[in-house]
């Protein structure tokens, strides 16, 4: 129940001006009779039965009539500030919360509801004034004592928090909580004497425990006096040497003295160090490597470091996946990957880590590993439509055009309905798989199912319009879609070039020679574009230009065009 409170008063942030204190209000004295109070506690034990299985609005509801029955009883005022909680009604909340405090004022549990929501609410006022009184009613009761510290530190009142600190440690002794507190508290009054005092007391009572000397050393360091922190650290690393902790101090000490050579040594000994456990050793890796990973001059000394983890620790997925991080910023790719595929070893159901290389080699343009690494993927993961994706985009490029259409298909079926984006992908690939295998009626409806899913994809717009321009097919449509693309990207040659052959099949031949003379001045010189110099072709001999349409065809047989084809086109209008 306690669990739950904390989760309830401390994962809302509330905006309101002020909150009314704690008031008098009406306790009327109830009189049940036992079929009342059997009903009464039925009604209760079953609300809490409903909301520890998460059906709230039923538990609410069952809380409110036992209200009904027995409105003067605090158990039932606090449940009910809970769930109001639960359901951010944050006046209903408080009212509640503050009916169980004064039915039952001397009830602990009650009291730290209270006070926790006004803490929450930024009623400091109230929530001081409760605490205080509670502390008073429970003077034993060590919460407390930690709640009005809370109270005072963010009253900026530091004498009291230390009073209570102080307080605190009658009734558990002295604890390294404690003494961290008030040491903090000290320095915050600028009482630099006091706050080593506390650190000094720790390690008076436990002469034999490096850590607080540690603690000293480290505290010291952070407030600027390296000199009396490193004497500390050599009298414990002579005292202790197999103490990896003062190894990782000893590392930050020379980084802050600018000796790196000094703070790479220590590091090792961390490293190498079988008392330290490895996910320190990998969070001191991890910072190490932060902050020299962009340091070419250092890039040695952080690959040895990586080799030495991984050595010691082989089976270990994080030391890899640090080691190709750095493999990547040093661009050496291919050991890279392998460091990719030893993770994928060690752990074949990290999803992360299969995405990374798959796209990695889809990078590359290597489609049959792409594929051969999606369809491993799928075995372990066969309901993660990114992989069914990155298997379409492979087999397509590879001309597996079935293959392409069940991966896709298989995709949008699992996907989450939320995952629009995706799907369009999803049917865009289907339908450039389907129009392949002139299936064109399929292909027609995926691309309708792709824009219904993502309606702004500019280049299924494209595709789609024109496909339906080569079926002469719904060419009005085809426009518009066409001119949509034209109108976001003005200087797209291949958007130009369906653009101007739509209107080419419209018989708006001025206006498409304007639009694909555009798309040939925006050009790319490194890509192929014999289709576009093709339409260039028979758009020009439709501006009654054969002698510059024939140049044209013949850049496109150049560029790689069906020579076959258009030769006919050529001999035909070559002597007009």
């Amino acid at each position: 129940m306690k669990n739950l409170l904390l989760y309830f008063l401390f994962i809302f942030f509330i905006l309101l001006n002020a909150c009314s204190p704690v008031k008098k209000v009406y306790k009327p004295t109830v009189n049940l009779s036992e079929s009342e109070l059997l009903l009464r506690d039925s009604l209760f034990y079953e609300a809490i039965r409903l909301k520890s299985n998460g059906n709230y609005d039923s538990a609410l509801e069952n809380f409110a009539r036992c209200n009904e029955i027995d409105s003067a009883n605090a158990a039932i005022h606090s449940e009910l500030g809970l769930m109001f909680l639960q359901y951010h009604n944050m006046p209903k909340a408080l009212k509640h919360l503050q009916w169980a405090v004064e039915i039952a004022p001397h009830d602990w549990w009650y009291s730290f509801q209270l006070i926790s929501l006004y803490m929450e609410l930024g009623d400091e006022i109230n929530a001081l004034e409760l605490a205080e009184q509670t502390q008073k009613f429970h003077p034993q009761n060590t919460q407390i004592y930690q709640m009005l510290a809370d109270i005072y530190i963010y009253n900026k009142d530091i004498k009291r928090a230390l009073k209570a600190y102080d307080d605190l440690e009658k009734l558990t002794g002295m604890t390294e909580e404690i003494s961290i507190e008030k040491f903090k508290l000290h320095l915050q009054n600028n009482n630099t004497k006091l706050a080593f005092a506390e650190i000094e007391r720790l390690i008076a009572k436990y002469p034999y425990q490096m850590r607080y000397k540690l603690l000293k050393a480290t505290l010291l360091m952070q407030s600027g006096q390296n000199s009396a922190a490193f004497t500390i650290f050599e009298e414990i690393r002579q005292a202790d040497p197999q103490n990896p902790l003062v190894y990782v101090s000893l590392a930050d000490y020379y980084r802050l003295e600018n000796q790196p050579d000094k703070a790479l040594e220590m590091i090792t000994e961390a490293l190498k160090n079988d008392n330290l456990d490895i996910d320190t050793k990998i969070q001191i890796l991890g910072e190490y490597i932060r902050q020299t990973v962009n340091d070419n001059s250092r890039a040695g000394e952080t690959e040895n470091l990586l080799k030495t983890l991984i050595e010691r620790y082989p089976l270990e997925e994080q030391p890899h996946a640090f080691y190709y991080l750095f493999l990547q910023t040093q661009n050496r790719e291919d050991e890279a990957i392998a460091e990719l595929e030893t993770m994928i070893n060690i752990d074949p159901k990290n999803e992360k880590v299969w995405g990374e290389l798959i796209q990695y080699y889809l990078s590359k343009k290597n489609y049959s590993k792409t594929l051969k690494e999606c369809n491993e993927a799928i075995t372990i993961f066969p309901n993660l439509p990114q992989f069914y994706y990155f298997k379409a985009i492979a087999a397509f490029q590879l001309d597996k055009y079935n293959e392409t259409i069940a991966a896709t298909q298989k995709g949008v079926s699992i996907l989450d309905s939320e995952n629009q984006m995706l799907k369009g992908d999803l049917y865009s690939i289907m339908a450039d798989a389907f129009y392949k295998i002139n299936q064109t009626d399929s292909a027609f409806a995926a691309y309708e199912n792709s824009l219904s899913a993502n309606p702004t994809n500019l280049y299924v717009m494209n595709n789609y319009a024109y496909y339906l321009s080569l079926a002469k097919q719904n060419l009005r449509k085809a426009e518009a879609m066409s001119a949509k693309t034209v109108e976001a990207e003005p200087n797209n040659p291949t958007f130009l070039d369906t653009y101007a052959w739509i209107l080419y099949e419209r018989e708006s031949y001025s206006l498409a020679k304007l639009y694909i003379e555009k798309a040939i001045s925006n050009l790319n010189k490194n890509e192929q574009n014999g289709v576009i110099y093709d339409h260039y072709g028979d758009i020009l001999l439709k501006n009654d230009d054969p002698k510059k349409a024939v140049e044209m065809w013949q850049k496109a047989i150049a560029e790689g065009e069906d020579a076959e084809k258009i030769n006919i086109k050529i001999k035909e209008n070559s002597e007009k």
